[in-house]
Protein backbone atom coordinates (compact mmCIF):
# COMPACT_ATOMS: atom_id res chain seq x y z
CA UNK A 1 0.00 0.00 0.00
CA UNK A 2 0.90 3.66 -0.28
CA UNK A 3 1.63 5.87 2.66
CA UNK A 4 0.36 9.42 2.86
CA UNK A 5 2.79 12.14 1.79
CA UNK A 6 3.29 13.45 5.38
CA UNK A 7 4.36 9.97 6.48
CA UNK A 8 6.63 9.59 3.45
CA UNK A 9 8.28 12.92 4.32
CA UNK A 10 8.61 11.91 7.97
CA UNK A 11 10.30 8.62 7.07
CA UNK A 12 12.82 10.58 4.98
CA UNK A 13 13.37 12.93 7.93
CA UNK A 14 11.89 15.91 6.05
CA UNK A 15 8.88 16.56 8.29
CA UNK A 16 9.93 18.33 11.45
CA UNK A 17 6.63 17.76 13.29
CA UNK A 18 6.32 13.99 12.91
CA UNK A 19 8.51 11.68 14.96
CA UNK A 20 8.06 8.21 13.47
CA UNK A 21 9.12 6.62 16.78
CA UNK A 22 6.11 8.15 18.53
CA UNK A 23 3.39 7.24 16.01
CA UNK A 24 1.09 4.29 16.49
CA UNK A 25 1.71 1.29 14.20
CA UNK A 26 0.40 1.83 10.68
CA UNK A 27 -0.76 -1.70 9.92
CA UNK A 28 -4.08 -0.82 8.27
CA UNK A 29 -4.15 0.71 4.80
CA UNK A 30 -7.76 1.83 5.09
CA UNK A 31 -10.17 3.26 7.62
CA UNK A 32 -11.60 0.67 9.99
CA UNK A 33 -15.21 0.87 11.18
CA UNK A 34 -16.55 -0.76 14.32
CA UNK A 35 -19.67 -1.95 12.51
CA UNK A 36 -20.36 -3.20 9.02
CA UNK A 37 -21.29 -0.57 6.43
CA UNK A 38 -22.45 -0.98 2.87
CA UNK A 39 -21.05 0.68 -0.25
CA UNK A 40 -22.35 4.23 -0.58
CA UNK A 41 -23.49 4.41 3.04
CA UNK A 42 -22.57 7.57 4.97
CA UNK A 43 -20.10 7.04 7.80
CA UNK A 44 -20.28 10.48 9.41
CA UNK A 45 -21.16 14.13 8.96
CA UNK A 46 -18.67 16.55 10.47
CA UNK A 47 -17.84 20.27 10.28
CA UNK A 48 -14.61 21.75 8.95
CA UNK A 49 -12.92 25.08 9.43
CA UNK A 50 -11.89 26.80 6.19
CA UNK A 51 -8.51 28.57 6.35
CA UNK A 52 -5.86 29.84 3.95
CA UNK A 53 -3.12 27.43 2.88
CA UNK A 54 -0.43 29.50 4.62
CA UNK A 55 -2.04 28.87 7.99
CA UNK A 56 -1.96 25.08 7.60
CA UNK A 57 0.93 24.13 5.28
CA UNK A 58 4.08 23.01 7.04
CA UNK A 59 2.51 22.97 10.51
CA UNK A 60 1.58 20.21 12.92
CA UNK A 61 -1.99 20.23 11.55
CA UNK A 62 -0.85 19.48 7.98
CA UNK A 63 -1.58 15.72 8.22
CA UNK A 64 -5.25 16.37 9.02
CA UNK A 65 -5.69 19.23 6.53
CA UNK A 66 -7.52 18.70 3.25
CA UNK A 67 -5.85 20.85 0.59
CA UNK A 68 -7.38 22.01 -2.72
CA UNK A 69 -5.03 19.67 -4.62
CA UNK A 70 -6.41 16.72 -2.60
CA UNK A 71 -9.96 17.29 -3.89
CA UNK A 72 -11.71 15.69 -6.86
CA UNK A 73 -13.42 17.95 -9.46
CA UNK A 74 -16.93 17.35 -8.00
CA UNK A 75 -15.65 18.37 -4.54
CA UNK A 76 -14.05 21.49 -5.99
CA UNK A 77 -17.30 22.33 -7.76
CA UNK A 78 -19.17 21.99 -4.45
CA UNK A 79 -16.82 24.49 -2.83
CA UNK A 80 -17.20 26.89 -5.77
CA UNK A 81 -21.00 26.68 -5.43
CA UNK A 82 -20.79 27.30 -1.68
CA UNK A 83 -18.59 30.35 -2.29
CA UNK A 84 -20.87 31.80 -4.97
CA UNK A 85 -23.90 31.41 -2.69
CA UNK A 86 -22.08 33.17 0.18
CA UNK A 87 -21.90 30.04 2.33
CA UNK A 88 -18.09 29.60 2.21
CA UNK A 89 -15.85 32.05 4.00
CA UNK A 90 -12.18 31.83 4.91
CA UNK A 91 -12.24 33.15 8.45
CA UNK A 92 -9.33 35.16 9.83
CA UNK A 93 -8.81 37.43 12.80
CA UNK A 94 -5.81 39.01 14.50
CA UNK A 95 -4.80 42.39 15.93
CA UNK A 96 -4.81 43.96 12.45
CA UNK A 97 -8.56 43.25 12.20
CA UNK A 98 -9.14 44.45 15.76
CA UNK A 99 -9.91 40.79 16.49
CA UNK A 100 -12.98 40.95 14.29
CA UNK A 101 -13.60 37.94 12.08
CA UNK A 102 -13.13 38.73 8.38
CA UNK A 103 -13.43 36.76 5.14
CA UNK A 104 -9.80 36.33 4.01
CA UNK A 105 -10.56 34.47 0.76
CA UNK A 106 -7.73 34.79 -1.80
CA UNK A 107 -8.27 31.94 -4.25
CA UNK A 108 -9.63 28.42 -4.27
CA UNK A 109 -6.09 27.05 -4.54
CA UNK A 110 -5.40 28.64 -1.13
CA UNK A 111 -8.45 27.01 0.52
CA UNK A 112 -7.71 24.35 3.13
CA UNK A 113 -10.33 22.39 5.07
CA UNK A 114 -9.52 21.47 8.67
CA UNK A 115 -11.81 18.79 10.10
CA UNK A 116 -12.74 20.04 13.57
CA UNK A 117 -14.92 17.17 14.78
CA UNK A 118 -15.50 13.54 14.01
CA UNK A 119 -12.98 11.07 12.65
CA UNK A 120 -12.37 12.23 9.06
CA UNK A 121 -9.11 13.89 10.11
CA UNK A 122 -7.87 10.49 11.27
CA UNK A 123 -8.50 8.75 7.95
CA UNK A 124 -5.23 8.11 6.16
CA UNK A 125 -5.09 9.87 2.82
CA UNK A 126 -4.01 7.55 0.03
CA UNK A 127 -4.38 9.99 -2.84
CA UNK A 128 -7.09 10.78 -5.33
CA UNK A 129 -6.29 8.01 -7.79
CA UNK A 130 -5.21 5.15 -5.57
CA UNK A 131 -7.16 1.94 -6.32
CA UNK A 132 -7.05 0.98 -2.62
CA UNK A 133 -9.09 4.01 -1.54
CA UNK A 134 -12.46 3.01 -0.14
CA UNK A 135 -13.79 6.26 1.26
CA UNK A 136 -15.26 9.34 -0.41
CA UNK A 137 -15.39 12.85 1.03
CA UNK A 138 -18.61 14.68 0.15
CA UNK A 139 -18.77 18.45 0.52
Amino acid sequence: GRESWPLQRARRGEHRYLDMNRLTPMDHMSAITTQAIHEGEMIEVAPALVVNRGQAAGTSITPTAIFWDDLWPPQKLSLRKLRSSGDLTVQFQDPSTDWKRIDDFVSFEDVVLLPVAGNIGLVRKVGRENPSSNCKLKL
